[in-house]
């Protein structure tokens, strides 16, 4: 005969001013920790008790308690420690709207907060293909209308990805606003390179003439030295850093020299809504105020950034053929600055995705309050906040072409 123990389950509730909600572990292995982070409980906004028969409360000491050790206990009480509902923004509290049936439907969560009620209303709208790109026009061509104007020649920085389509797309589909769009691509990285085929065959999509910009012709305008793997060579001068940063800097130098051929003082870049969350709150985290968005003046140029109102999701869902050829093509990212920051803006907009845009605006007002003075560094060749640590500026100076020795004028922060 087989004797089957059976081990009591211990209730854990989350208790809030609010009311009290159960919560079910998976399993007698499952910690603390996962529970909480299973379950959309911020670890550091509670306090957890394990509860005996006769009611006598005893903090747990470790978030990485499994619920086996807890077995005794009548309860586990997980405390909220602050008196406000923990739930009133939970997303998985929400009503589906109408979608479009079809493979490539882009889901997206708007949230409606009413103060004057104390309530919040989220919706699980299901986006077509097409209502992704009238979503994505439409703040494009308000962007447009307040910046730029009528006949106004842009250079237009594009990858061949997701975000040069939806960009693309709505920039000529401005009915009565004209623009003298010119589109740029860069090569010399495996990711730029893949990209070329694909940007030629969005150009001639919307009667785009593109401009490929020779790997050659990028180091010359960028003062790098030939013959250097640069992707090899950075990542070997700065452990720990990601390409993106240099790379980033090469497709606005790049993008400035063409304006400059062309006569004209605007640049523009896919730059979207979590790109720019992202690089403000790290901007706020070393105590700088934001650089300006969504234009910026850059020494003898305006850099323009359209999508700075689209989430990358929507973006994604105007032509999702382009995107996962993109995604295809992208290497790991190793910075952990960058992945915190750009972790900290999805976790924000998934969390929250009705304050984003309000998060945004602020951002947006702080950094007009206290825009950012640039000077050139003559060395580095390019527009600089603050000065350079030597250690840096040696290591840095290994990819480019000498130049005269820098003459910083700028104040230093």
């Amino acid at each position: 005969m087989t004797v089957v123990s059976f081990r009591k389950r211990t209730a854990v509730t989350l208790v809030t001013t609010h009311g009290r909600v159960e919560i079910e572990a998976l399993s007698q292995e499952e910690t603390l920790l996962q529970l909480l982070c299973r379950s959309g409980i911020p670890w550091s906004a509670v306090s957890i008790f394990s509860v005996d028969d006769e009611n006598r409360g005893t903090l747990v000491a470790s978030l990485d308690t499994p619920m086996s050790e807890l077995a005794g206990a009548s309860e586990v009480l997980i405390h909220f420690n602050r008196n406000v509902n923990p739930l009133m923004f939970s997303v998985l509290s929400h009503e589906r709207s109408d979608a479009a049936a079809g493979p490539n439907v882009s889901d997206y969560v708007y949230q409606h907060v009413d103060n004057a009620s104390g309530s919040v209303e989220n919706t699980l709208k299901g986006l077509s293909a097409e209502e992704c790109r009238r979503a994505v026009a439409q703040q494009v061509h308000r962007f447009l209308a307040e910046h730029c104007r009528p006949n106004e020649r842009i250079v237009v920085g594009i990858s061949g990805g997701g975000d040069s389509n939806a960009l693309l797309m709505a920039m000529t589909s401005f009915v009565g606003f004209p623009l003298d769009i010119r589109p740029v691509i860069l090569q010399g990285i495996a990711d730029w390179d893949a990209g070329v085929p694909r940007a030629r065959e969005l150009c001639e999509q919307y009667g785009l003439s593109l401009e490929v910009v020779s790997d050659a012709r990028v180091r010359q305008i960028a003062g790098l030295r030939d013959k250097v793997d640069l992707v090899q060579k950075y990542e070997s001068l700065f452990p720990g850093d990601d390409f993106e940063f240099l790379g980033t800097l090469l497709i606005r130098k790049v993008l400035t020299q063409m304006a400059k051929d062309l006569g004209t003082d605007k640049i523009c870049t896919g730059l979207n809504m979590e790109d720019v969350l992202c690089e403000s709150l790290y901007r706020v985290s070393a105590g700088r105020a934001p650089l300006s968005f969504p234009t910026r003046p850059l020494g003898d140029v305006t850099v323009l950034y359209p999508l700075w109102l689209c989430p990358k999701k929507i973006i994604d869902g105007c032509f999702p053929k382009y995107s996962i050829e993109n995604y295809a093509m992208r290497y790991p990212c190793f910075s952990v600055g960058r992945n915190l920051y750009y972790m900290m803006a999805y976790t924000l907009q998934s969390q929250f995705p009705g304050a984003v845009e309000r998060l945004l605006f602020g951002l947006k007002a702080l950094a007009e309050l206290k825009p950012a003075s640039l000077t050139n560094d003559v060395e580095l060749d390019t527009l600089m906040e603050r000065d350079v640590p030597a250690d840096v500026r040696r290591r840095f100076s290994q990819l480019m072409v000498p130049r005269a020795p820098a003459r910083w004028s700028g104040e230093q922060t």
